[in-house]
């Protein structure tokens, strides 16, 4: 089923305020840069959003959503638990190098403390995830496949190095590092919860 007119000029929106913000950064982004950008008139926008840090907040919760997606495509798989870990990691790093502006944006986001005080949606909008993966991650840490890990550890122990790499890397979109971290970083991933199993 085809979108609906006003939902294709939010997005438009959406995506414009992307390239403004990559372009000229957040904060010197103006609302007549992302008016201009995406072709819509003033009314337009201000009638899908209320300001700049609105549209800064959808863009942010349209990106994790999209990152938390790619978790849950995979451990709705019911993967073997190394599996299912070093393939979220290498998913997760494909991801951030087709959506380099996006995945640029979201850690300049945070870095920035633009949106620290949507800090509470933000992280509501990150319970089903956490839930599903912990349920997914249960089994196997009673099976002995991976050592046993408080709830609020899991995410961070399995994704730190990666999103250090990120944060690092995605500004000189060279390949040859994406190339070292899809040999490197799932593994490493793993063997940081791997069980005795």
């Amino acid at each position: 089923m085809a979108k609906k007119e006003p939902l294709l000029r939010r997005e438009k929106i959406l995506m414009s305020a992307l390239d403004a913000f990559t372009e000229k950064g957040i904060f010197e982004t103006t609302m007549s840069d992302i008016r201009r950008i995406s072709g819509a008139s003033t009314g337009s926008v201000y009638h899908h959003f209320n300001g700049k840090q609105h549209i800064a907040f959808e863009l942010y919760l349209h990106g994790i959503q999209e990152f938390y997606n790619i978790g849950l495509e995979v451990i709705r798989t019911n993967p073997e638990a190394k599996e299912g870990i070093t393939t979220i990691i290498r998913r997760a790093l494909l991801w951030h190098d087709e959506n380099r502006s996006l995945g640029f944006f979201l850690f300049r986001a945070a870095d920035t403390g633009f949106l620290d005080e949507h800090n509470e949606t933000i992280r509501a909008s990150q319970v089903d995830f956490l839930k599903e993966f912990a349920t997914w991650m249960e089994p196997r840490m009673e099976s002995g496949e991976i050592r046993r890990i408080p709830h609020r550890l899991q995410v961070p122990l399995i994704v730190g190095p990666t999103r250090e790499f990120l944060r690092n890397w995605m500004p000189e979109c060279r390949k040859e590092l994406l190339a070292q971290a899809l040999e490197y970083l799932p593994q490493a991933a793993w063997e940081v919860i791997a069980g005795d199993k």
